[in-house]
């Protein structure tokens, strides 16, 4: 190119001499060398060219105009306009000059002057098709995509045979959610150009809008193998396996994007919430940041937050899900978001008031009222637990974690009845859904109907063995089925999973007394109490193992723990008392079964005990 160019300058410098004398020729030949290299693509030597036919003659219009478009095919966008511009002083009327002076400025997303400029090419010229074409274009980038369609159709009927305003008026339909028209466009492109890849692309893209992933795929692909440094190309892919759930395939793609556009923002952020999704946390902070030093956004901010949140760092994912707010007070998503960290931060208060503005934005947010009857039910408010969790029931009768969080809360609230129809829903809808089996056959226990607990908890341990307090629950159901054996394998297995589950310790420790193994029973309340010593339950059974080992200075040391920790606690005051009565200090054991029946009058072990205790006084 450069000896092209070299040689097309000796050419025309040679014709200098003879052309001094008409300036005008010699301009004009000047021109037409810089309108042949624009055409050529070497456009900085075409500006060149221009700027030699100017210098001889600066009012000439058409040099102006073409400088102009040299510059805009560079990308040179306000050079190209002020050249534009020039041509446009010295003939108002230029209609070519004024479509390019559109073009310009539509590239530089200056949309309302672009259609102006458009509007007066077309009042020149009302059949030129391109500047019909390029005005919808426009219409279409400025989100004015149902007024577009009528001028490409307008385009269209002048001249079919034009690919790209087929293709854009795919894209305008596509944006109006009008797939299947728009995929009928995009195939008219691709019959008249088969190697054009946008169209490729944006088929590709309106056939994901449509879940149509597959053939999504296919179409990307074909765009991708047109041209494989499509970077746009490669984010829509990856967004296609992304909501296919196939997320390294995903991840991949979006790595694609982002080398070949390293400033591609939406790339980033996708490929993090993407790393998100296949549960690579930590991973998923550095392409989420990098997508927020680009050019921050609401929903940016927002993902960071959600995997800050599942990383367990909830105050910096409450702060991360501010700033998404404050970009977008309402982005509903965020909203419930942040509303979830607070809920599992345990501010109940400011879950319930960011959950409620979520739903104030869209009242029929399932998620948010789930997740807002969960903050609810662990806040011990049941009733408008339940409450909010049938909203969530009423917006989607499918949603089988809002059952389970109903079915807990009534169970909670000791409506067994309730509790099992709820969790039965949720095992319906989801028979593998682990925890609503395990809660199943815990409502069934404490409902007092043992066999159905240990059908629904063997359910969900043969779904999934690893989870400690099925084990538990299944302990505590062979417990109290006085089947100490299994009961003891199965608190066992509980506490191989989970060394620091106090109360399968705790309830080991009363299956190991149950089969009279005493001191094996004290280790195992030992060992609960070293996980968590504010269970007053576990801290009396301590002392009962402890008194049956005649033990009685230290089983009074356990039964005033629980009662430090529960005042009203008659079962470990009647306790206390016989171990009292054992070590034959009877004033203070009948004190100890008074206070036992104070609190509970109907407590016969104590009356009976107490009765045992008065003819020792004398």
């Amino acid at each position: 190119m450069a000896d092209k160019w070299s040689k097309a300058t000796h050419s025309l410098a040679k014709e200098d001499t003879n052309l001094a004398s008409n300036n005008a020729q010699f301009a004009q030949n000047w021109a037409r060398r810089g309108e042949e290299l624009r055409e050529q693509g070497q456009y900085a030597q075409a500006v060149a060219a221009f700027d030699r036919a100017l210098e001889t003659n600066s009012d000439n219009d058409w040099a102006w105009a073409h400088r102009g478009e040299a510059l805009r095919q560079s990308g040179q966008f306000d050079q190209a306009i002020t050249s534009f511009r020039r041509s446009l002083e010295l003939d108002p009327d230029y209609r070519w000059a004024w479509a390019n002076l559109g073009e310009a400025l539509r590239q530089l997303s200056q949309y309302d002057e672009a259609i102006e400029c458009f509007d007066r090419a077309i009042e020149i010229a009302p059949d030129h098709q391109w500047s019909i074409a390029s005005k919808a274009q426009a219409l279409r980038q400025s989100g004015r995509a149902s007024e577009s369609i009528e001028l490409f159709d307008r385009a269209i009927e002048m001249d079919p045979s034009v690919d790209w305003v087929w293709a854009e008026r795919g894209e305008a339909q596509a944006t109006l959610r009008h797939i299947d028209e728009a995929i009928e466009s995009f195939n008219q492109a691709i019959e008249i150009n088969p190697s054009y890849g946008w169209a490729w692309a944006h088929k590709g893209e309106a056939l994901r809008l449509a879940d149509r992933f597959d053939e999504a795929l296919v179409c990307l692909d074909q765009a991708i193998s047109l041209d494989p440094h499509y970077a746009w190309a490669w984010g829509s892919k990856g967004e296609a396996l992304r909501q296919l759930e196939r997320y390294a395939e995903s991840i991949e793609a979006f790595s694609e994007a982002t080398t070949e556009d390293p400033a591609y923002t939406w790339a980033w952020a996708s490929m993090g919430q993407a790393l998100r999704q296949a549960d690579r946390y930590q991973e998923s902070l550095a392409p989420l940041d990098r997508a927020l030093e680009l050019g921050p956004e609401s929903w940016i901010w927002a993902e960071k937050g959600e995997s800050l949140s599942s990383l367990r760092q909830y105050d910096e994912a409450i702060a991360a899900f501010q700033h998404a707010i404050e970009m977008d007070p309402d982005n509903d998503w965020a909203w419930a978001h942040v509303g979830e960290a607070q809920r599992q931060s345990r501010q109940f208060d400011h879950a319930e008031a960011s959950f409620a503005r979520a739903i104030e934005i869209r009242p029929r947010y399932s998620w948010a009222w789930s997740h807002r009857g969960e903050a609810l039910r662990q806040a011990g408010q049941y009733d408008a637990a339940v409450e909010a969790l049938n909203e969530a029931l009423a917006i989607d009768p499918e949603y089988s974690w809002a059952w389970g969080c109903k079915g807990e809360a009534l169970r909670q609230a000791r409506n067994y009845g309730a509790a099992i129809e709820a969790f039965q829903q949720a095992v319906t809808i989801d028979p593998q859904y682990v925890w609503a089996w395990g809660s199943l056959g815990q409502a069934y226990r404490q409902a007092g109907q043992q066999e159905k607990a240990m059908t629904a908890l063997d359910r969900a341990l043969a779904i999934d063995d690893s989870q400690a307090w099925i084990w538990g629950e299944k302990g505590e159901v062979l417990r109290q089925g006085e089947q100490y054996d299994e009961s003891v394998k199965a608190f066992t297995r509980a506490v191989e999973l989970d060394d620091d589950y106090p109360w399968a310790w705790g309830s080991l420790g009363q299956a190991l007394r149950a089969q009279g193994k005493n001191e094996e029973s004290v280790k195992a309340f030992e060992k609960a109490i070293a996980c968590n010593s504010g269970y007053a339950w576990i801290w009396a059974e301590k002392g009962e193992s402890l008194r049956l080992l005649e033990r009685f200075d230290e089983a009074l040391e356990a039964f005033d723990e629980a009662i430090l920790l529960d005042s009203d606690y008659a079962w470990a005051y009647a306790h206390k008392g016989q171990a009292l009565s054992q070590a034959k200090r009877y004033q203070e054991a009948l004190a100890a079964f008074d206070r036992a029946l104070l609190i509970d009058p109907d407590y016969e072990w104590a009356t009976d005990r107490r009765a045992d205790v008065v003819p020792m006084l004398g």
